[in-house]
């Protein structure tokens, strides 16, 4: 409702603002001769203002996520699957509490034969061998550091269905 009421407000000033200058003398010649009457003119003021489109800048964010979960092991088991699908472009986050120095081992496969994931550290570094553009399919490895661990899964081309394990010990 604002932006109407500013609109027309700038509509309005603007057209009280212009001179208008007109010959309204009536004229019975013909059409399509030149009788030399003055045609309107429409003439700006210097006050006219003139409309400035402000606009908040936009950050193009990334393809939505299917949602972050917790991967946690029931009582005395030190692995769990879990199952999920991601579409092209997207991506599936899993998170798993780990402490530094134990053993984790990731395996995924899909029926596509397309699903990859990422690691990320609690400190938010990759680790290797599980790197943005590894295309890991299964890692195993001593763990840096104690927190929370991000599985970042993916697929390689087209949607991604897959089945992945985690184990920590």
């Amino acid at each position: 409702m604002k932006s109407k009421l500013v609109l027309s407000l700038v509509i309005a000033t603007s057209v009280s603002a212009c001179s208008f200058s007109y010959n309204s003398s009536s004229n019975s010649a013909p059409a399509n001769t030149n009788t030399n009457v003055a045609k309107p003119t429409i003439t700006p003021s210097a006050a006219t203002p003139t409309p400035e489109v402000k606009a908040s800048p936009v950050a193009v964010a990334p393809k939505a996520e299917n949602g972050t979960k917790r991967i946690s092991f029931d009582a005395g088991e030190t692995s769990d699957t879990v199952s999920g699908s991601v579409l092209r472009g997207e991506r599936a986050i899993y998170i798993v509490g780990a402490k530094s120095g134990q053993t984790m081992t990731v395996d995924i496969d899909s029926e596509e034969d397309n699903a990859v994931f990422q690691i990320k550290t609690p400190g938010g570094k990759f680790l290797d061998n599980a790197a943005d553009g590894d295309d890991a399919t299964a890692w195993d490895g001593t763990l840096p550091a104690t927190g929370d661990y991000k599985i970042i899964v993916g697929g390689t081309r087209g949607n991604a269905s897959f089945h992945m394990t985690v184990s920590i010990e």
